[in-house]
């Protein structure tokens, strides 16, 4: 009986999305690519197999969507995407119709969206230090103000703790104690070429940070064990001319990464020693979701996937894509979210 209540709720779910979009494109996503036409807006995509097929339309509020999050204990009761200049749009019927904030941001582009760990709560950051907090599942957003002007490029809290981090240009990473309602300064080095670009949570204490510096051209690696007091270098392979974009913790030991030129790299140590995987192809990589099911990576115009712990990949073109993809949100089991520009 519990299994097809589930079962029904999952093709209600299916139904409500499909009739919603009008420019919805049913096609098949195997190793081929999809050639509908989503020339203007940015693209959204949805699969409800883990990404053997894929559902595809666009959506004409912003250019590019660079974060999908939900706030709430039941995502597909609201669904929440922050793009290009400012833009927050809010779904509460599985991405069927939405709701758009076109004042909260200004014109300053979300980067990237966080759970804080408490329901309907939630951070977004963007261009110009933007910091938004959220406790009402983004029925409303306050400003907080932060200590730094840089673009922050991501932000991630951990959900047991509160403890978040926010990574951006200039050297800067700000962090946050008390579930993103103040944020301090932990280190900044202006008019330097560091970029920290993505962080992530292994466990309460455990974080890891990817960045590059424009001065060595290299990418890189920090770590935490105290819940940011202190960093230090990881290990990881050489990094030459590469950008890490997007890191994924599996459990408390195994995470993924990924980057430019089809990077991928792979810890199992909860982020001290990173090892190199490979799908052989020279698309940038710029989201990773890695979960129980399979591993999903999406970048320029395609979306890989690993069902062996990163082993092995498969390759899925997406053509009709405007551009890069930025985002992938998991719903739960099977159920994905992918946007970009």
């Amino acid at each position: 009986m519990r299994i097809s209540y589930y079962l029904s709720i999952v093709i209600i779910f299916s139904l409500v999305l499909l009739a919603g979009c009008e420019n919805a494109v049913k096609q098949p996503e195997q190793n081929g690519p999809i050639t509908t036409d989503s020339s203007n807006g940015s693209t959204w995509m949805y699969t409800d197999n883990t990404g053997n097929f894929w559902y595809m339309y666009q959506l004409d509020y912003s250019n590019a969507i660079n974060s999908i999050i939900s706030f709430n204990a039941d995502p597909y009761s609201s669904i929440i995407a922050g793009g290009d200049k400012g833009i927050i749009i809010k779904s509460v019927d599985g991405g069927g119709t939405w709701s758009v904030d076109t004042t909260s941001a200004g014109k300053q582009s979300i980067r990237s969206m966080s759970g804080t760990g408490v329901d309907l709560n939630g951070v977004a950051v963007g261009n110009g230090g933007t910091i938004l907090l959220t406790n009402t599942d983004g029925g409303s957003w306050t400003k907080v103000t932060g200590p730094t002007s840089v673009d922050l490029l991501s932000v991630k809290f951990d959900a047991f703790s509160g403890v978040g981090f926010a990574t951006g240009g200039n050297g800067t990473l700000i962090g946050s104690s008390d579930r993103g309602y103040s944020w301090n300064l932990i280190f900044s080095n202006p008019g330097s070429s560091i970029v920290y670009r993505n962080a992530a949570f292994a466990t309460s204490k455990t974080a890891s940070i990817a960045g590059d510096s424009g001065a060595t051209g290299k990418a890189f690696l920090l770590l935490t064990v105290d819940g940011g007091l202190t960093w230090g270098p990881a290990s990881y392979p050489p990094l030459n001319g590469i950008y890490l974009y997007s890191i994924s913790f599996l459990d408390s030991l195994n995470g993924m990464a990924v980057g430019s030129a089809g990077t991928i790299l792979k810890t199992t140590d909860a982020g001290w020693t990173w090892t190199q995987r490979y799908a052989n192809i020279p698309n940038n990589l710029f989201a990773v979701v890695y979960t129980n099911e399979v591993c999903m990576a999406a970048g320029s115009k395609i979306i890989i996937r690993s069902y062996d712990l990163g082993e092995t990949w498969n390759t899925s073109s997406i053509d009709s894509a405007n551009g890069n993809l930025f985002s992938i949100f998991r719903l739960d089991a099977g159920n994905y979210f992918v946007a970009g520009e």
